[in-house]
């Protein structure tokens, strides 16, 4: 399992040149963490994306693209300061048309300041909600994990009193909270906490990445980490291990229209 922690997300507030937008679109909403989306007309879309300040030339060793809308398994094309390499998009979108996001691991990324997005040859306009370039770090599995990940239901109750007026579709997708139990020494509950201050109260979301071998990233906010009691090691009376508590919400995808 992987987490791409906020202040590890150096494309955010980053300059966008792109080739062409529609109308209304705004270049910078592809790396604002919100979740606004680029609109790109012609079944073609490429951009140049630039860090600012502190966040340039920095190593990545994860892309993602989220919240989009585009063909099943598109060529999308990373160049610039990392290794120009081509990765497909998700080969299979869900039975409710909810795409997932497409994640790449490039060999080669070491000092970016500057890097290249590019895709041609879509059946429709490209939607694409966040283009993330960051730094990846390993998280361990819980120790015990909660049975709660599953979906998320976003299904309205019908008014029986109304009947002839149908549920709204809120075109909505997404997990339920992953939540479970670490065992952490006290380095590595600190790490949490930060991880947790990095979402600068809840306006900059990060990704978990469940499984490197599944093309697939969730944009989630995490709770403040809570812990309780304490395991102490034979083997070492002055290390402490603490038992940890960490739920993800993952921010719920949406079926663009077109």
């Amino acid at each position: 399992m992987y987490i791409v922690r906020a202040d590890r997300i150096w494309s955010y507030g980053a300059s966008v040149s792109p080739s062409t937008l529609s109308a209304t679109y705004v270049a910078a909403w592809l790396c604002d963490g919100r979740t606004r989306p680029i609109r790109s007309v012609n079944g073609s879309f490429n951009a140049t994306i630039t860090h600012q300040g502190a966040s340039a030339a920095q190593p990545v060793n994860c892309v993602i693209l989220s919240h989009t809308n585009f063909d099943e398994g598109l060529n999308v094309s990373i160049g610039g300061d990392i290794m120009p390499q081509t990765f497909v998009s998700p080969a299979a979108t869900p039975p409710d048309d909810i795409p997932y996001s497409g994640v790449l691991f490039p060999s080669g990324g070491f000092s970016v300041t500057s890097w290249t997005l590019a895709m041609s040859g879509n059946s429709k306009d490209i939607i694409i909600g966040e283009a993330v370039a960051g730094l990846a770090d390993y998280l361990k599995l819980p120790v015990f994990r909660s049975d709660a990940d599953g979906i998320r239901d976003f299904t309205r109750p019908m008014d029986m009193d109304l009947a002839s007026i149908w549920p709204y579709d809120p075109k909505h997708g997404g997990r339920q909270p992953f939540k479970g139990r670490w065992l952490m020494s006290e380095v590595e509950y600190q790490e949490m906490v930060d991880v947790f201050l990095a979402q600068r109260n809840g306006t900059r979301p990060m990704f978990l990445i469940p499984d490197e071998n599944v093309n697939d990233a969730r944009m989630v906010f995490m709770s403040a980490p809570r812990f309780s009691g304490y395991e102490r090691p034979d083997s070492d009376p002055n290390f402490r291990l603490r038992f940890v508590d960490l739920e993800f919400a993952e921010v719920p995808r949406h079926r663009w229209p077109l």
